[in-house]
């Protein structure tokens, strides 16, 4: 007998199958395999499944339909103190890429219960396209994480978290003008 779907699993899965069926037909392949290509937003979901519960996150995106060009605002917070990392997974469903932290902003510590926003002053996040539904990861992890290693995995299309961490996965539909 199977065990019952909690309702976050099943949006989850619902909103994967979802992007899957929009996106992954309509893009050419990174690696020549579409169904090793369409793994990266089931990485991204297995990401978020895997996280910690009593580290929870809880994040969303304005606006959450965005056209090529805009500009993009993240808010997160977390149940538990920690290190955000924000990653995207494009709208083509071809790539994972690190938008927090980066060279312009470094801070990623996270208070529990305070909400961190972003972009923060003198950056700015922004939807680069191709048209289509892309997600942002948002992780808060107990320890912080070696950029060094995590920018060789996400050439790899994997993204490994070390330690324990929360995640949420927030939808931002990304169209024409």
């Amino acid at each position: 007998m199977n065990a019952p779907v909690s309702p976050t699993r099943l949006a989850l899965g619902l909103a994967l199958a979802a992007a899957l069926l929009s996106a992954g037909c309509a893009v050419t392949p990174v690696t020549g395999n579409p169904s090793a290509d369409a793994t990266v937003l089931a990485r991204a979901d297995s990401l978020v499944r895997q996280s910690d519960p009593s580290r929870a996150v809880q994040a969303s995106a304005e606006p959450s339909q965005v056209v090529l060009g805009g500009t993009i605002t993240l808010r997160a917070a977390s149940a538990a103190a920690g290190y955000a990392y924000v990653f995207k997974v494009s709208s083509d469903g071809k790539a994972f890429s690190l938008l927090f932290p980066n060279a312009q902003d470094g801070a990623n510590y996270v208070a529990a219960g305070s909400v961190l926003q972003l972009p923060r002053p003198g950056w700015q996040m922004a939807a680069r396209g191709p048209a289509g539904l892309g997600y942002l990861v948002t992780v808060v992890a107990e320890q912080q994480q070696d950029l060094r290693a995590l920018d060789a995995a996400l050439a790899e299309q994997r993204m490994p978290i070390t330690g324990r961490y929360g995640a949420a996965m927030t939808p931002v539909r990304e169209v024409q003008p």
